[in-house]
């Protein structure tokens, strides 16, 4: 791993690096405002912590998402993926293993996005809508 991240650095940046300039690089990361976790926080290495979303409210929007009924399976297991990108990798994947999608009834029809947005797309642009429902009884014998 390590000797990874030597190559891919002196690759991008065109020069020898050793362990010494990577740690000078991070002490300067730090001195800048970026808050950089060590190995002595995470047991895994240096990680950027991404402030964009905290990690709680990750948790209410993933749960959100895990309950809803109008989206499938698929497109729901999608963008909790997509939000769990805005904690650092390690946060994210971690965060990732712990949802559960559960096999409760979830909609099959993928187009009911695009009715989301066409619907979205209507009201921003001050348009009438019209709804038309349809009810099915189905009586059991």
């Amino acid at each position: 791993m390590k000797t990874e991240i030597y190559e891919r650095m002196n690759i991008e940046l065109q020069q020898d690096l050793d362990r010494r300039t990577i740690y000078q690089y991070v002490d300067d990361l730090k001195e800048l405002g970026f808050e950089i976790t060590t190995y002595k926080d995470n047991k895994i290495g240096y990680a950027l912590v991404t402030k964009d979303i905290e990690r709680y409210e990750l948790r209410i929007l993933v749960d959100s998402l895990s309950a809803n009924r109008f989206m499938t399976k698929k497109k729901t297991a999608e963008l909790i993926g997509k939000l769990c990108k805005f904690q650092n990798e390690y946060a994210g994947y971690d965060f990732y293993k712990q949802v559960s999608i559960p096999d409760r009834a979830k909609s099959r029809n993928e187009g009911i996005l695009n009715n989301i947005n066409s619907i979205d797309a209507a009201i921003s642009r001050g348009k009438k809508l019209h709804l038309t429902i349809v009810i099915i009884i189905i009586k059991k014998n």
